[in-house]
């Protein structure tokens, strides 16, 4: 983004932490300002299209034509354990990723409270689709969401020097059940290691896993505040 868009702006973040005692009142869920406002939950009436904030007119085109959903489901939600996460599993990257990762945990908590096109719900304009996770980024809430669990990461491997180049992992997600998940939460066989090559289909230079696993140096280069 900085050397192709000439981006040097700051990408914000959710932090969750704040709404997890009343997610459905949440401000940041309740701003309907037409050019910054994220807008307040959905009609049911009108298929839970977003009715006001900038993302009223927001037309999406996937898994077919549709504007932008937001469907409060009340879900477990487990935010209160950011901190908990962050102190604990030092130089353990399987069990610091299944703290916020776990089904009822603060990751897919968001995404399945906010419903909608986040949590990957059919729309009623699509009949022979499977819902699933696929169109969650059709939501802008998805990036900022996203970058609060990256967040929590950062603050994790500055904790503990143990941690700061942790890595385990495969090359396979595990979501076939709760079994399988827990035990191959950062993805299951064949597993990969810091020499990997992370493939970009030429859309900008690759990299191997261990050229990300410091987001401050030269290949990624940006920081959290």
């Amino acid at each position: 983004m900085v050397e192709k868009c000439g981006f040097s702006g700051r990408f914000p973040y959710c932090n969750w932490t704040i709404d997890a005692p009343d997610f459905y009142e949440s401000s940041w869920l309740q701003d309907s300002d037409p050019e910054s406002g994220l807008g307040g939950w959905g009609d049911p009436d009108k298929d839970y299209k977003v009715q006001d904030g900038a993302f009223a007119r927001f037309a999406l085109k996937y898994p077919s034509y549709h504007p932008m959903h937001h469907q409060y489901t009340a879900q477990p939600f487990a935010a209160f354990a950011a901190s908990t996460i962050i102190a604990g599993n030092p130089g353990d990257l399987v069990n610091v990723q299944l703290s916020p990762d776990n089904w009822i945990c603060a990751h897919g908590s968001v995404h399945a409270i906010t419903g909608g096109d986040l949590a990957g719900t059919r729309p009623a304009t699509t009949e022979d689709c499977i819902p699933g996770n696929k169109w969650s980024p059709n939501s802008p809430l998805f990036f900022l969401h996203h970058v609060m669990i990256g967040k929590i990461w950062s603050d994790w491997q500055n904790l503990n020097e143990t941690s700061a180049t942790a890595f385990a992992g495969g090359s396979v997600q595990a979501f076939d059940n709760t079994t399988y998940f827990a035990e191959y939460p950062t993805r299951a066989p064949p597993m990969l290691n810091t020499s990997s090559d992370i493939y970009t289909d030429n859309m900008f230079p690759g990299a191997t896993i261990g050229d990300v696993l410091n987001h401050t140096a030269r290949y990624l280069c940006y920081v959290y505040e």
